[in-house]
Order: structure tokens, then C-alpha cells, then sequence
């Protein structure tokens, strides 16, 4: 990559959501001259008909891997929200010379030999759970409303809970598995999203705190590309710069 071209974005959505949760942030960073990429993982959203017993946790980590190699991408800025921040882990474990940084926006951290569940209080486990259907033949559990990700603005509800799709489990259930230390020595920040803060989120923040993140804040909730986007894409600009 030339030293003057700006490095490119990827950015991972959650569990439930899809790429086009980004669609509020994507504008700015764009007009920041900044390539942009927000796939949407295989399951949920656009590609929630490819939902069935193959995809795990591994196709996930795919996904975002074949980004980066397709797109031959270099020097580029992995933005993870909520469950994303697993298959960002596992990609920057299997290539990171691809990759310049990671920003987790209020996600999970990958741990070696664990599941997102492992981590998760029993309660939100059960109440994913006990939404579960079977498509295709392989049990997913149904998006929460939005309300649950500190969405308030009736409008912002209406359009994230017409979008959200179900997830399939086994990307929940599949422990990752690491060759390297979490974060593969890349340069990371963690962004707490703050009012309000997500309770099942808390163990994260104490890990991102003894892996020595750069730990910074944003005054809204966990859906912040939607509730707080310009806000969130300066700070990821910041972050950027």
C-alpha cells in the first residue's frame, strides 16, 4: 500500500444483524477517503437463506478472511461489533499481515479453546435459547428486540427489528481455536459503549483492560452505528488517524 493511501475498513456487525447495520457509519468514513467494506456474515441478513448445519464459528472467521484476501487488502482496520469480535479474532490469528488494527465496539474477545456462549450470563443464554428454531435443518436462535441493544428512538427500533434475522447456534457454540496470543500482537482498541452499558458485556471490558487496550467510550448504546453513528465514525476516523 502506498504511505499516502488511507487504510481500508472492515466492518464486522454482531450476532442477529447483517452488513447493513453499518450502513449509517459507512458515508463518513467514505468521505474520509476510506475503502470501506461491511460484509455480512454467512446466515443473517441478505444471506440468512444460506443458513444449515455447516455454519459455525470457523465459516464466520472465513467469511471475514476471504474479504481480506479477495479484496487483497493491506494495512487494514477491522472494526468488530458485539459477537463480531470473535470472527475478527480468529482472522487476525490466521492473517495478520493483512491487517494494521482492531477496534472492538463494545464485542467479545476471542479466547483460545472458548465459545461466545462460554462467557455469556445463563439467563441472556437461555433467552437466546429458548427463541430457537430450525432452519435448514440446524437450530438458530431469534434476534432480540432492539430495545435489548439500547435502540430507543421508535423509528431506529422499527428499522433494526425489520432487518434482524436469526443466528445460527453453532456460531455461538463453537469454540475458536488460536494459534497465537488474542489479538496476535496487533494493535487494539476497545470502544465501551457506556449509556446504557450491556451487563453481559462486563467480563469484556475487564479483558480488554488486562490486555492493555486502549480503552475509549462512547455515551450511547450497544447498537451505536445506528444510534449514534456520525459520532461513532469520527471516533473511528480518531482512531484511524
Amino acid at each position: 500500500m502506498a504511505s499516502d493511501q488511507k487504510k481500508p475498513f472492515v466492518l464486522i456487525h454482531g450476532g442477529t444483524h447483517g452488513g447493513w447495520c453499518w450502513s449509517r457509519v459507512i458515508p463518513d468514513l467514505q468521505a474520509a477517503g476510506h475503502r470501506v467494506f461491511a460484509p455480512t456474515l454467512t446466515g443473517v441478513g441478505e444471506r440468512h437463506h444460506l443458513s444449515g448445519p455447516s455454519v459455525d464459528l470457523n465459516t464466520h472467521i472465513q467469511d471475514v478472511v476471504a474479504v481480506l484476501e479477495c479484496e487483497e487488502l493491506e494495512q487494514a482496520i477491522l472494526v468488530a461489533h458485539s459477537f463480531g469480535g470473535y470472527p475478527m479474532g480468529g482472522a487476525a490469528d490466521r492473517v495478520p499481515e493483512r491487517i494494521s488494527q482492531l477496534i472492538f465496539l463494545d464485542a467479545v474477545i476471542a479466547e483460545d479453546g472458548n465459545a461466545q456462549f462460554d462467557h455469556i450470563p445463563k439467563d441472556v443464554v437461555a433467552k437466546k435459547m429458548a427463541t430457537a428454531v430450525e432452519i435448514n435443518g440446524a437450530k438458530s436462535f431469534g434476534a432480540l428486540s432492539a430495545e435489548f441493544y439500547g435502540v430507543t428512538d421508535p423509528d431506529d427500533i422499527a428499522w433494526v427489528n425489520r432487518r434482524v434475522t436469526p443466528q445460527p447456534a453453532k456460531t455461538y457454540t463453537t469454540p475458536i481455536r488460536l494459534t497465537h496470543p488474542v489479538c496476535n500482537g496487533l494493535s487494539s482498541t476497545y470502544i465501551v459503549c457506556s449509556e446504557p452499558r450491556l451487563t453481559a458485556l462486563e467480563h469484556y471490558y475487564g479483558r480488554a483492560r488486562q490486555l492493555g487496550m486502549t480503552m475509549m467510550e462512547i455515551a450511547t448504546g450497544h447498537d451505536a452505528m445506528v444510534t449514534a453513528p456520525r459520532e461513532l465514525a469520527e471516533m473511528l476516523l480518531t482512531i484511524a488517524r
